[in-house]
């Protein structure tokens, strides 16, 4: 969450990448494997959740390219970065029975992968309204 808050455009829209390639070939392996992975009868609606997931990928790839683009959005991705991680250091904090020394916005504070999916997959969709 910090590196995200305050780390480097390019380095961070390149890992984002990375993290959104890593779903899309677990996609395809899941596709892939269908036949023989999946009972006949429901191949159908497999078939129906991988392009659920194919879409989610292409969303996810929008709104990385709109975080590239944008510096608006950009700034604001920061933003809500920060703001999470603020409200994780004193959540933390005061768990911890509020010790003087105050919260600590460190790199131990990190999104779970679902949650940084879903941030992508919604992003473009808030920045840009139709």
């Amino acid at each position: 969450m910090k590196y995200l808050a305050t780390g480097p455009k390019m380095i961070i829209v390149k890992e984002l990448n990375k993290f959104i390639d890593s779903y899309k070939e677990w996609v395809e392996g899941l596709s892939d494997g269908l036949q023989e992975t999946v009972h006949s009868g429901d191949i159908p609606t497999a078939e129906r959740h991988i392009k659920h997931m194919e879409k989610a990928v292409s969303r996810m790839k929008s709104s990385l390219n709109l975080l590239e683009s944008d510096n608006d959005v950009w700034n604001a991705f920061q933003l809500a970065n920060k703001a999470m991680l603020n409200t994780r250091a004193l959540d933390q904090w005061v768990k911890s029975g509020s010790p003087d020394t105050g919260p600590k916005e460190d790199e131990s504070h990190r999104w779970y992968p679902f949650q940084l999916a879903f941030l992508l997959l919604c992003l473009e969709s808030c920045a840009v309204p139709d």
